[in-house]
């Protein structure tokens, strides 16, 4: 299984770093979180899972072969600051 690479978190560190004023905080972060979408779903054993038509700044996906926590623990010694959700029970 394919493990997140040091390239994929600098395409997704690029996207999410704030770079400046926005004039509409909504439209900016759904902007944001679209091409984060957009870049994650280039990544090779990533799957995107948010849904629906209406779509927020939150970015929902797995990696495949790699528990959520180590993807979690990779990203974050890289800056890149993540939350882990426990599935409904």
């Amino acid at each position: 299984a394919r493990r997140m690479k040091q390239r994929d978190v600098a395409a997704i560190f690029t996207i999410t770093r704030f770079s400046g004023p926005a004039d509409n905080i909504a439209a900016r972060t759904g902007a944001l979180a679209d091409m984060l979408r957009t870049r994650l779903t280039s990544v090779d054993g990533v799957a995107v899972a948010d849904q629906g038509e209406r779509r927020c700044g939150i970015v929902t996906f797995a990696v495949d072969g790699q528990a959520p926590a180590d993807a979690l623990a990779f990203l974050a010694d890289r800056g890149i600051n993540l939350s882990l959700a426990k599935p409904a029970a």
